[in-house]
């Protein structure tokens, strides 16, 4: 998951926005997703839903990446 998932979208939102969300936030995203994708009859749109959760699961890690960062610790080795 290291390439950047939503750089495709930032045009829709301000720059960084996703950034002003906690982790708390941005896991309940996923977990909403991924439970609106089990109550799809179209399946288009569950795999939309299963994208956009893999999409916020993307931005809970560069904020894991960023703290190890900040703790000087190495985040690939982990």
């Amino acid at each position: 998951m290291s390439e950047n998932r939503i750089e495709k979208h930032q045009e829709d939102y301000k720059k960084k926005a996703w950034e002003d969300y906690s982790i708390f936030e941005l896991g309940m995203w996923v977990h909403l997703f991924h439970e609106r994708s089990l109550h799809r009859n179209n399946g288009e749109k569950a795999h939309k839903d299963i994208y956009d959760a893999k999409n916020y699961l993307w931005m809970i890690e560069q904020k894991l990446k960023a703290r190890a960062e900040e703790l000087k610790i190495d985040y690939s080795s982990l």
